[in-house]
């Protein structure tokens, strides 16, 4: 799944549904319209998610992006925990 996120919050989330045997092609062409999206929107860079099962789409981005060496971890709190947004 792609999700792409647009300055201001906008995303949207895209699964390939193409045939096996050209996700691969699908897939670049997909990234390289979201790097073309994102730079006419003016935002200076893109940042991939991929979980870590989805050992394809790790060898889809390290192919098509720059490793910034960065690992991203969370903790989901309850929501009764988290502050409101004034």
């Amino acid at each position: 799944m792609v999700t792409v996120c647009i300055r201001g919050g906008v995303s949207s989330r895209l699964r390939l549904g193409c045939p096996p045997d050209t996700r691969w092609e699908v897939g670049c062409a997909l990234i390289e319209d979201v790097y073309q999206r994102t730079a006419d929107a003016g935002c200076p860079r893109v940042y991939w998610q991929t979980h870590e099962t989805d050992t394809l789409a790790m060898k889809l981005y390290d192919w098509v992006t720059e490793i910034s060496g960065f690992v991203v971890d969370r903790k989901l709190l309850p929501v009764d925990v988290v502050a409101p947004v004034a």
